[in-house]
């Protein structure tokens, strides 16, 4: 039985796994062997409890599980399964049907004990998926993840999806549109929230070399952060477009990405990954991880055209927009006047003894930062050149 999967190289591989009746062979020891510890009489027989806890130990390394899939029919937008899914709150449920959480890790992966069991853990519940261990949990089936609509469903409606939805709108959840009906009439019933929640799996889902890069960053990181990687994916592959690709309006690929993340959730792990994969190209020339000035940015651009920049430095640029520090004044100016170049010429500094102003034909410059704490900085009030900067990046 697998017990833990995992990818390598791009494969999914197996981790852990038990072996059973035709798994084994039991053959003599070569002679020689002697016995120092223990009894060939009287060997050692592990309880039922250490088997569960061996068991659910290894599967808590298990690093690839089978998305949930409620019903995979019918359009998703305004159900309340989905809506449930989003926002939903599955912890009192759990609680309620004899579930104890009984801990979390720094990468908001929660454990959860199955009921009647004093010790171990039976179940995890990370990024909206509840994924059971344990054969001893009905009505959930062991290995196997759940959503939260899916986990109230069976819990609280004895599997009876129809009525778990039913129930959910009576409560609010989805929205309920009549199709003779003018979209401008109908009302949202959820309160407007400052904050939106997780960003949707699907909108990180992008096939081919994003996807790849997606799972080999999230395979190899010590904290995998499915966001994080996507921003890196996202800057590697805006790089490697970078003044061979553009449409019809002549718009580049260049752009700018703020990933903003606590400490401790492996912020530098996607800029390692395509720092290494710069490597493999014989790219590093056109990499940089520090803002030393503008005027070192612009020599960068000048002699390499194409540049990826990653940093986490970008906490003291955006924190100088709210001070009158002028240290990162022509930082901020290099960078706008790079990202609005990108199709055109971008002149440079006037150097000592020459008359006439250079220019870089076309540069593009892709960066990736990651301020290391949630708003810091972010305040647009000071200055509105600097305020420009944070207006054109994306943010995650």
């Amino acid at each position: 039985q697998k017990l833990a999967v995992g990818r390598r190289n791009g494969a999914e591989t197996t981790l852990i796994e038990t072996r059973g009746e035709g798994g084994l062979v039991l053959a003599a020891p070569t002679t020689g062997y002697t016995v120092i510890s223990g009894d060939w009489c009287d060997l050692p027989v592990l309880s039922q409890d250490e088997r569960d806890t061996l068991l659910s130990a290894a599967r808590q390394l298990n690093e690839v599980h089978d998305l949930p899939q409620d019903n995979p029919l019918g359009v998703r937008e305004g159900r309340p399964g989905d809506d449930f899914n989003q926002r939903g709150d599955i912890t009192p449920i759990l609680q309620e049907a004899g579930w104890v959480k009984t801990g979390e890790s720094q990468d908001g992966n929660e454990y959860w004990r199955r009921p009647g069991k004093s010790h171990g853990v039976s179940a995890t519940f990370k990024d909206g998926v509840f994924y059971v261990f344990t054969s001893n949990a009905p009505p959930f089936q062991p290995s196997k993840g759940y959503s939260r609509f899916a986990v109230y469903s069976l819990l609280v409606h004895n599997g009876d999806y129809s009525a778990a939805a039913a129930d959910l709108r009576s409560r609010g959840y989805g929205i309920s549109i009549d199709a003779s009906e003018e979209i401008d009439d109908v009302e949202d019933p959820r309160p407007w929230s400052r904050d939106p929640g997780e960003v949707p799996t699907r909108l990180l889902d992008f096939p081919g070399f994003i996807n790849n890069l997606v799972d080999v960053t999230m395979s190899t990181a010590p904290y995998p952060n499915q966001v994080l990687s996507f921003c890196g994916a996202l800057a590697m592959q805006s790089f490697l477009a970078g003044r061979k690709v553009r449409d019809p309006s002549d718009a580049r690929t260049n752009v700018y990405l703020l990933a903003l993340a606590n400490s401790g959730t492996g912020k530098e792990w996607p800029r390692k990954v395509n720092m290494e994969l710069l490597c493999e190209l014989g790219a590093q020339e056109s990499y940089a991880d520090r803002f030393a000035s503008g005027e070192g940015i612009q020599d960068l651009l000048a002699g390499r055209k194409n540049v990826l920049l990653q940093t986490d430095e970008i906490d003291s640029v955006l924190g100088s927009m709210a001070t009158s520090d002028g240290r990162y004044d022509s930082v901020i100016s290099t960078l706008l006047s790079a990202f609005t170049s990108a199709a055109n010429l971008m002149p440079r500094r006037l150097k000592s003894g020459n008359a006439a102003s250079e220019v870089i034909d076309q540069p593009h410059l892709v960066l990736f930062g990651s301020p290391s704490s949630r708003g810091r900085g972010l305040k647009l009030h000071a200055r509105p050149v600097r305020a420009r900067l944070v207006l054109i990046a994306l943010f995650a």
